[in-house]
């Protein structure tokens, strides 16, 4: 996957990765919200 193709499946891998990062912070265990852009506002 390090070829001239390897962005193809490797970009909606990096975006699901960075995703999951957010989403499982520590913080957000603290009660700091861990904002996603794309996701809707639940607050309020």
């Amino acid at each position: 996957m390090l070829g001239p193709l390897g962005p193809i499946p490797g970009t909606p891998l990096l975006v699901v990765a960075c995703v999951a990062a957010k989403k499982l912070r520590p913080r957000e265990a603290l009660g700091e919200p861990a904002p996603v852009p794309g996701e809707a506002d639940t607050r309020s």
